[in-house]
């Protein structure tokens, strides 16, 4: 990708250039118009952050329930088995992306068969690839917990549960050919109404397995059932969505196949790195420290990864969106999209992540309740290397889309194994605070030094424009959102759940009006206008003037 800096002016986040208005030639097949991506792009992403929520929501509610029912140790095994067995999912080698990426191109450029074969090719691979996770686990089942410490006492429910959740794994990876599809055809509003789906039937499903004392390994059961079950779902919402794509597993060919892993061996590498940095702190605070202390800090990390979680909703189209623009060559419009795709991200993480900073404490305390204090700096710190890793997916999202995202896979991959190194370095002489650290420190050198500097270069963007149009319009409104969360805890003390959520409802606030104020905004502020006109009607806005 090649050419000077843009210009001056807001990057609009949906890619449709600096003037909205759709390019000299016709529009995709995909994409229709610049109203159409842009309604699109809204529906998807709400309908994503809906489906967050709904997963999100659910986790938040069960994790206590599970934690004070199988108690503390059974639990960090739970945790811990679930993060070793979740390199397994490595095994997806970055497929995944890479049917997301050829069906939005396909779709583009109007070809069904070659979509049809994708889709055939990827779902062969995936059976394969499934079938090896889960008998790799099987075989390792009765070697893993001796080998990471697990007591005697609960060896036997280790086995158990690793076995069972090898399983699952095993039947996961074919099973995300359909969401796959969906988000290459940008259906993300059925993607997110089948994850609903899955993460009401796991909710059902975990109360069912505690009441019927079946403990972590009742609940690594439901890897089983669930993930077939939305399988099943997307199939039917693809037939819906786009009736001439089919899945068979019998078709397709080696020359798909190639393209496909030629594609995706990079993600392959970038799955491994970031395995590295988001599955391994668990493991390492297991064998360095104790079994007891993994269930403090995966805590800290499931709170401190929620806005990092809520804000994928969006950046996760622009793959397919870039996909897009890359196939009918639009090169500022992917400048656009990559630069307004980092404001809108931050902008949807940073409140949340604000309010962590300065209530990681009391969320906890009334989340899982007394005793579990020592989470509250690793909420911080992972927060803040969370919000940094995010501003990176952008460029991953949009680089891919490119076919450009081959440098990522060493750089990803060389910040895992520092993040590696310094967990093990730091664990003993500074604890579970150590071990956050050594997630931290790396991705704040892969971000400033490395990763962002070459998505500035490869997309032909200066610095200066970068800090203006995506950086400082998302970081500046937490600086006033801050000081009056600052003051308003004291007025209204963060020790129940009413409280807090007023007080995160405030930030939000805060945050939104200041954000919508800066001149980079520009384009948000005549969506939410737009979408404001059409919930009240264009007459009761009439004669108001625009932002």
């Amino acid at each position: 990708m090649t050419g000077g800096p843009l210009g001056p002016g807001p990057a609009d986040p949906f890619g449709e250039g600096l003037a909205g208005s759709m390019p000299s030639g016709l529009p995709s097949p995909a994409s229709g118009g610049t109203g159409d991506w842009r309604r699109r792009a809204v529906r998807n992403t709400v309908a994503n952050g809906l489906g967050r929520a709904v997963a999100i929501g659910t986790s938040f509610l069960l994790t206590p329930l599970i934690l004070h029912t199988v108690g503390t140790e059974p639990f960090g095994l739970w945790v811990l088995l679930g993060s070793i067995v979740a390199y397994g999912s490595l095994l997806d080698l970055g497929i995944g992306g890479a049917v997301t990426k050829y069906i939005a191109e396909h779709r583009a450029r109007g070809e069904s068969s070659e979509a049809r074969s994708t889709i055939a090719a990827a779902l062969r691979i995936y059976l394969l690839l499934g079938a090896l996770a889960g008998l790799v686990g099987i075989a390792l089942a009765p070697v893993v917990p001796r080998a990471i410490g697990v007591p005697a006492d609960l060896e036997g429910l280790a086995q158990a549960t690793m076995a069972v959740m090898s399983i699952g794994l095993g039947i996961a990876i074919p099973c995300t050919t359909g969401l796959a599809v969906l988000q290459g055809l940008q259906r993300w509003d059925l993607a997110a109404a089948i994850g609903v789906a899955g993460s009401l039937l796991v909710a059902v499903g975990t109360l069912v397995a505690l009441a019927l004392g079946w403990g972590i390994v009742g609940i690594a059961a439901l890897g089983i059932p669930v993930p077939v079950a939305t399988l099943l779902l997307a199939v039917a919402a693809v037939r819906r969505a786009a009736p001439d794509l089919a899945f068979d597993p019998l078709g397709g060919d080696r020359a798909t196949a190639g393209r496909i892993m030629g594609f995706s061996w990079p993600l392959f590498v970038v799955d491994v790195a970031s395995r590295l940095q988001s599955r391994t702190d668990e493991i390492v605070v297991g064998v360095a420290l104790s079994l007891g202390a993994v269930t403090p800090y995966a805590l800290g990390r499931r709170l401190a990864t929620i806005p990092q979680l809520v804000a994928r909703q969006f950046a996760g189209q622009l793959l397919p969106r870039a996909s897009e623009l890359a196939a009918l060559d639009e090169r500022d419009r992917l400048r656009a999209l990559y630069l307004g795709g980092v404001r809108v991200s931050l902008a949807i993480a940073l409140p949340l992540t604000g309010c962590l900073l300065l209530l990681a404490g009391p969320i906890l305390d009334v989340w899982v309740g007394p005793g579990f204090e020592s989470g509250a700096p690793i909420v911080v710190i992972l927060a803040v290397a969370a919000v940094i890793d995010l501003s990176l997916w952008p460029a991953a999202f949009v680089l891919r889309g490119i076919a450009r995202h081959h440098w990522l896979a060493p750089i990803a991959l060389g910040s895992g194994l520092a993040n590696l190194v310094l967990s093990v370095a730091l664990a003993r002489p500074f604890g579970m605070v150590g071990v956050a650290l050594g997630t931290l420190l790396p991705t704040m050198v892969e971000a400033a030094l490395v990763h962002t500097p070459y998505t500035l270069h490869t997309l032909g963007i200066g610095a200066r424009h970068y800090m203006s149009q995506a950086l400082l319009p998302a970081l500046a409104p937490l600086v006033p959102m801050l000081a009056v969360i600052a003051v308003l805890v004291r007025v209204v003390p963060p020790t129940s759940a009413i409280a807090i959520v007023a007080l995160v409802a405030v930030a939000h606030l805060v945050y939104g009006l200041f954000y919508l104020a800066a001149g980079p905004a520009a384009p948000e502020r005549r969506l939410a206008r737009e979408l404001l006109a059409s919930v009240l009607g264009p007459r009761r806005l009439a004669g108001r003037p625009g932002p």
